[in-house]
């Protein structure tokens, strides 16, 4: 069985395609397999354990069943990626936190949401707002990258009870860009009310394939 937890890219992936996500809840987890699920594992890890001088390369045997060439595109894209993240890193103005895991056990379905943003920085003497970053190696800002970045401010302010507007980033380093918007607590019980309605269908949906058992007090589970 499985638990009542939810994150954006689990709901995404229900909503794009209920196949692959039950086939993500019941199988094996793939290593990456093409160059840009690489490039982007790969820089991700070194982003949050600070190992760009690390003796091993993280993920060496996805690296190593790749050809030559898609090796050394591979290589030149995540050096690249990662001088780009550095470069845009060094323009915050303000310290951050990389890989806060925040999470809110929803009192009215008994699910807890998760978020683990790339960088967050708290409130404090030099920012009067929440902020929250999340990088991606892509080149152009996607509406799933907004729409992932609201979830995470959702839960932000769920799990840490801040009640003030919240400042998303996305580090945009194919461009080497950033994209700014804002999170409003406004937003914040509409928010919620359609996360509890996919939640609901999921839950129907996970309970149908014998992956959780029906409970009518989920708010325990």
């Amino acid at each position: 069985m499985i638990t009542r937890t939810l994150s954006f890219s689990d709901m995404a992936l229900y909503l794009e395609d209920r196949e692959a996500y039950y086939r993500k809840l019941t199988e094996p987890r793939q290593q990456p397999g093409t160059v840009p699920e690489l490039v982007g594992a790969v820089v991700h890890r070194m982003a949050s354990t600070n190992s760009q001088d690390a003796d091993e390369e993280p993920f060496s045997d996805a690296m190593n069943r790749l050809s030559e060439s898609e090796r050394l595109e591979a290589r030149a894209s995540i050096a690249d990626r990662l001088e780009a993240m550095a470069e845009l890193s060094a323009q915050d103005e303000i310290s951050v936190l990389r890989e806060k895991q925040l999470s809110w056990r929803d009192p009215v379905t008994g699910w807890k949401l998760k978020a683990k943003p790339d960088e967050i920085a708290l409130p404090g003497t030099s920012n009067n707002y929440m902020e929250i970053a999340d990088l991606k190696t892509a080149y152009r800002l996607k509406k799933k990258h907004r729409d992932q970045l609201y979830f995470f401010g959702l839960v932000a302010s769920l799990a840490t009870g801040y009640d003030g507007p919240i400042k998303l980033v996305v580090k945009l380093l194919g461009s080497r860009t950033r994209q700014e918007f804002w999170y409003s607590p406004k937003v914040t019980a509409a928010a919620l009310e359609r996360v509890r309605d996919t939640v609901i269908e999921i839950e129907a949906f996970l309970v149908s394939r014998g992956l959780l058992e029906a409970s009518d007090e989920k708010a325990a589970a």
